[in-house]
Formats: structure tokens, sequence, C-alpha cells
């Protein structure tokens, strides 16, 4: 798993907000400076602790920890892991390290695990950046009220889709932490109902900007590995991955395996993954720093039109790309309806 999954259909969680109208007293109760919704609430340590216990006849407790520090030190550092790659790198470093080997069929439970870590951490290091400051947070989903520095800030969790759309109107800021990518369903459902978000930066809402030119250069010489693309690559083209990779700090034909298909699957879903492709505001509420998000909260609490205006925007840019899609999606419907010989009827 990594950025850019532009396979995941995002865009069909969207709901008909007008189904649902919000009632004023909910919004009252709900109201505040910032939101953010989850259910990643157990500390990392807390997570770290339980798996090592239970895989302690696969990898030695001091394994698993080693593999935490090394993740933990890249946050300290002011760092982030932007794609599983980096993590599976810390696993296997931590397993040399011991002299431990494992064989697939246990790495991978292992990677998958730390994996998951990673976007927790990403989540609840953003989470702290605003923890001590004096805007009045919120935070929704299962456990928070149990967490030692967090649970003052916990309302408890999402009670239907009522709620949840209550809960993007009334935030006056909806706080967005993917490590791999802000764009989700809660974003995509969020901003569609008006919600104002911030999002924290991360290499894959940029990554999808490089792909169609690549795609279309794959596309039209017929490249189908990442063998006969590094071969065939025009000056232009390598120069273009050369800035993908190190936007992305890692070769992007290292990244994906079959990074060909990824461009592929990313075109099919209508470049839907990286946020920076879906909203050209993406720089006006992305930040990467604590004193950036700071900063950004401060000014769209202040500035109310600013931020209501940017909320528009991106509500109306999010509905011209379903729309898009929707037709998009018609018209490759009508094609495979066509090459298997059938006529679609239409109006006299």
């Amino acid at each position: 798993m990594g950025p850019a999954s532009a396979a995941q259909p995002v865009y069909r969680h969207v709901v008909d907000a007008a189904s649902l109208p919000t009632d004023p007293s909910t919004l009252g109760r709900l109201t505040c400076d910032v939101s953010f919704v989850s259910d990643d609430s157990s500390p990392p340590e807390t997570l770290v602790a339980r798996e090592a216990e239970r895989v302690q006849r696969i990898a030695p407790p001091a394994v698993m920890w080693d593999i935490f520090e090394r993740m933990r030190g890249e946050y300290a550092g002011g760092g982030i892991l932007p794609h599983s790659s980096f993590v599976t790198t810390r696993v296997r470093q931590a397993l040399v390290a011991a002299a431990v080997e494992l064989p697939g069929d246990q790495l991978q439970p292992l990677i998958d695990f730390f994996d998951r870590l990673n976007r927790v951490m990403f989540q609840h290091q953003t989470i702290a950046w605003l923890a001590g400051g004096d805007c009045r947070l919120h935070l929704y989903g299962r456990g928070w009220e149990e967490h030692a520095t967090f649970g003052q800030f916990a309302r408890g969790v999402i009670e239907g889709d009522a709620m949840r759309i209550a809960v993007h109107r009334a935030s006056r800021i909806n706080l967005a932490a993917g490590a791999y990518g802000a764009v989700d369903q809660r974003v995509i459902e969020g901003v569609s109902v008006g919600g104002f978000f911030l999002m924290r930066f991360c290499a894959a809402d940029l990554i999808e900007r490089f792909f169609p030119p690549l795609h279309a250069f794959c596309d039209e010489h017929r490249i189908t590995s990442n063998a006969d693309l590094s071969e065939r690559a025009s000056a232009d083209v390598r120069r273009l991955m050369e800035f993908a990779s190190r936007t992305l700090g890692l070769d992007v034909l290292d990244a994906w395996p079959d990074f060909v298909g990824a461009l592929r699957a990313a075109d099919e879903a209508g470049y839907a993954r990286s946020a920076a492709s879906v909203w050209p505001q993406y720089p006006s509420v992305c930040f990467s720093t604590r004193d950036e998000l700071i900063g950004l909260v401060g000014r769209y609490l202040y500035d109310v039109p600013e931020r209501q205006r940017l909320a528009d925007e991106m509500r109306r840019q999010l509905a011209g790309r379903i729309q898009q899609r929707r037709n998009t999606g018609m018209d490759r419907r009508r094609l495979r309806d066509a090459s298997a010989g059938h006529t679609p009827e239409v109006a006299a």
C-alpha cells in the first residue's frame, strides 16, 4: 500500500446532503474550531506493545521496538515516511541488525502492521501540534476518551450519516492527515457538503500531477513494464520521472513494481487520489509543520470570508470532477457495449 492508490473509487462515497438536513441545535452542539475524525485512537506505543507480545515467537520484542524507534526517529527529526517502501526498509534494517530472518508469509504481516502504525503516528503527531494550543479541538471516533493526552478533546463516535455531515458543517476547520494521501471517503464527503479542510502535506498529494504525461507516453509507445519504460524513456520523460522521484523521496520504479500499471489505474480513476490533482486550491490549505498548521488555523479562523470562498471553490471543483467521472464511466460503458455488439436504445 502506498500513495496514489488510484483504483480506489472514493468518489462513490459522496452522499446526497440535501436528503440529510442538519438540525440547528445539532450544529450548535458540535461547533468547534477544528475537528478530526478517526478510530486510530490507541497510542503507537500501545499498539507496538500489543503486537510485540502477539508475535514474540516470530519476531523478538527487541526487534519490534527497534523498528518503532527507527520510525519514531524519522518523525522526531522532522521527516515522515511517505510510502510503504520506507516502512519496509526500516523493518528489514532492524531484522538484519538482529540477525533475524523471516519467510515471506511472516515478513509481510509484520510490514503490514508497521505500515498501519505509520498512519497512526502521522495522525497523532498532527493532533499533538494542536493539542497544546488554545483552539477548540474535537476528536471523533472510538477510544479517544481513553487517551492520556487527547482524551480531553474526545467527543464520542459518529452516529450515522446525519451526524457525520453535521460535524463537517459545524467544524470551522476539518483536519485531514493521511500519511499516504489526504483524499479519502471522509474528505470527499466533507468537501462535497461544504466543509473546509486543512490537509497535512505528503508526497502522495502531489505525485499524480506527474502521471498524465507519463501515462500518455507509455500508452503511445505501448510500454507495459518498468523495464521497458526504463529502457525506452525519452529525455523529457526521464527528467519528469526524476522530478517525481525527488518529490516522493524514492525512485518511482522502485516504489511501484508495476509503475506502468499504476499509471494506467490512475488514468482510469481520473487522477482522483492526489489532492493537488483534484484541487488547485491545495497549496492554500496544506501544511507540513506545526508552525504552518498553527498559522493556517489562526488565519482561517479569523478570515471567515476567505475560508468560505475556498470551501465553495473546492466543493465546486469536486462536483465538476464527480460529473466528469460519471460521464467518463458512461462513455466507457458505451464503448464496451459497442465492442460486444450491443446497440444502446436512444430516444426518437
